[in-house]
């Protein structure tokens, strides 16, 4: 509380805070928010409590992310994702790369009524509370209370400090994004069979889903979806139908925003839930044990990477298969973000099923990542895959994307090449 006697007082106050506001670089200090701070009366009476504002953009849940500052400091610094929105115009600071600006609630000024008397009435002014900052994890905690999706009071926003980040387009159901994120992401691709199957081909339809419980816990649902298969199903064992279920847990272990690092560990279980005819439904379900992890390179480029095992409760009908993702990209200097990038995947046998019951000539294919075949012969087989694509950010909290994909290895299992597209809705 601030005491403040009269309007001429209140007017000094607010003098001496713009004063010491534009002394400061890097945050919004409260002195700042007194400066601006609208003294009126409410209702016109003498002693009515007084209203005091603060533009909206100053609040937490508009606040810009510091990761919108992630390049040098130079004549374009403060023109990041926001600004170009045109949502941050005006004199908000320009920050320096990983530096956060401190969210404010509005501020109110009440009257006093114990102070109250015929010649010196008392007026107290309630500067804005910043929010909370941890030194440790750099964690803002936005002072606007988070209602979740849909306002259901449930789940969190997705991580703000590293919204420089894109997430990978390829090996899309086991490339999980190291981020603590809330979205949907709708998943296409279209997929093209080697050898005998040459010319036939298959797309699946997916959508899913991760809802950020807390900084560092989120839900993932990673595996949902229709398969449409062009194949004779009589002819080769694949039809149309439903994909399994996957869904699980990520915890973000490690994050630094001001050096641009994140590092999270995950579980994740596939229900055999899907259609036979569409090779789902195989064996008694798929843990799934990843290790993802980001680094910002420079001011424009990124590197993503995940490890994973994928381990079968019946190893007599799914076969031990680990993976190893690996993302960069460039985001290219256009007034809309737009980014180039590769991706790299290696898919390793461990054990081989040798059951040979997957029917007809697919027994003979290993099944990458939508399938997990019971087939012979795989242990020890290696398959490393390459994707170049281009990601767009249209809007503040959407990203859509499109990565092409080929072999480079001798052995393809069923991948021939790929064509993979995602939109993601962010919340």
């Amino acid at each position: 509380m601030i005491p403040i006697r009269s309007r001429a007082a209140a007017v000094a106050v607010s003098l001496l805070a713009s004063g010491f506001a534009h002394a400061q670089q890097g945050v919004l200090p409260i002195g700042r928010a007194l400066a601006q701070v609208n003294w009126t009366d409410a209702g016109g009476e003498p002693f009515a409590p007084l209203e005091a504002t603060v533009p909206r953009e100053w609040w937490a849940d508009e606040a810009p992310s510091p990761s919108d500052r992630y390049v040098p400091l130079d004549d374009t610094t403060g023109q990041g994702l926001s600004d170009r929105d045109g949502r941050f115009d005006g004199d908000v600071p320009r920050l320096a790369r990983g530096r956060e600006p401190i969210g404010r609630s509005a501020p109110t000024v009440v009257l006093d009524p114990s102070t109250l008397g015929e010649d010196a009435p008392s007026w107290q002014a309630t500067a804005p509370q910043p929010d909370s900052w941890s030194a440790t994890s750099g964690q803002h905690h936005a002072a606007v209370r988070d209602c979740g999706p849909f306002g259901l009071g449930w789940g969190r926003r997705s991580e703000r400090c590293f919204d420089d980040f894109i997430s990978p387009v390829t090996n899309p159901l086991f490339f999980e994004d190291p981020r603590t994120l809330t979205e949907a992401r709708f998943l296409f691709f279209h997929q093209r069979f080697p050898g005998a199957l040459t010319d036939n081909s298959m797309q699946f339809y997916g959508l899913q889903a991760r809802l950020a419980l807390s900084d560092r816990w989120s839900l993932i649902v990673n595996q949902s979806g229709l398969i449409s298969s062009q194949i004779d199903e009589d002819d080769w064992g694949l039809g149309s139908g439903f994909a399994d279920m996957s869904f699980g847990l990520k915890n973000n272990f490690y994050r630094d925003p001001v050096a641009g690092r994140l590092l999270s560990a995950g579980i994740t279980f596939a229900a055999p839930v899907g259609t036979p005819r569409s090779l789902q439904g195989n064996g008694d379900g798929e843990f799934n044990f990843f290790l993802s992890g980001g680094t910002r390179i420079g001011s424009r480029m990124h590197w993503v990477s995940v490890a994973g095992l994928r381990q079968p409760t019946n190893q007599s009908e799914q076969d031990t298969i680990g993976y190893w993702s690996n993302h960069y990209d460039v985001r290219l200097p256009t007034r809309r973000p737009v980014y180039l990038f590769g991706e790299t995947n290696w898919h390793h046998w461990y054990n081989s099923s040798g059951a040979g019951a997957t029917p007809g000539p697919l027994a003979d294919y290993p099944g990458v990542d939508l399938f997990n075949l019971p087939t012979e012969g795989v242990e020890g087989v290696d398959i490393v895959t390459q994707a170049i694509g281009m990601k767009l950010i249209p809007r503040r909290r959407v990203e859509a994307g499109v990565a092409y994909e080929i072999p480079l290895t001798r052995e393809t299992g069923l991948l021939k090449s790929r064509w993979t597209a995602d939109l993601i809705l962010r919340y």
